[in-house]
């Protein structure tokens, strides 16, 4: 390989990583724009869509560096090291590591991105039940929503599933309508 096919690797790979910063600022930005959801538990924004536009721009690998990335910073900056390193792994880090799934579906049409948007939203979901039974399960309310509890799966899955699939839909829902009003977003040049 030549220096002149060098050097426009090397800055490729440094304007990705420019890009993935900027995107992880941005969900960091937006997280702490959120709806809280009071007696149902968890929260809905639009956290995780910036992590998906990297996703489809640049495919499962930076993705995943993406989710790693702002749910670690997101840990640190919304306070919650106080829960423990189990949590910080599994709530945070892992939980949005888990998004960048959604980088199986890279430069994708519309059907591509509610794929992508599911596979990785159900990713995120089912890490956070596992934290659930893991980590909160003693915590499990004798009744949640109305509805008698005495399975920790089912409450985890619940309580995550009512945010989550909130999440999952506003995700949807904003990047379809990206994908077809700013193609851009989801191309590499």
């Amino acid at each position: 390989m030549n220096e002149s096919q060098n050097n426009k690797r090397s800055n490729k790979k440094l304007k990705t990583m420019c890009e993935v910063a900027v995107m992880v600022a941005v969900a960091l930005a937006l997280s702490y724009i959120e709806l809280e959801l009071g007696a149902a538990g968890g929260s809905v924004g639009l956290v995780m869509i910036p992590i998906f536009v990297v996703c489809f721009r640049h495919g499962l690998s930076w993705g995943l560096v993406a989710g790693l990335v702002l749910g670690t910073l997101k840990c640190l900056f919304t306070e919650g090291i106080g829960y423990g390193w189990q949590a910080i792994l599994l709530d945070y880090s892992v939980a949005y590591l888990a998004c960048g799934l959604c980088g199986l579906w890279k430069n994708p049409k519309v059907s591509g991105v509610v794929a992508g948007t599911l596979v990785g939203s159900v990713a995120r979901w089912f890490i956070h039940t596992l934290s659930g039974v893991v980590l909160w399960g003693e915590y499990m309310p004798a009744e949640y929503l109305g509805l008698p509890m005495s399975n920790v799966w089912l409450y985890s899955m619940l309580y995550n599933g009512i945010y989550m699939s909130l999440n999952c839909a506003l995700a949807v829902a904003v990047l379809v309508l990206l994908r077809k009003k700013a193609p851009i977003l989801f191309e590499v040049n």
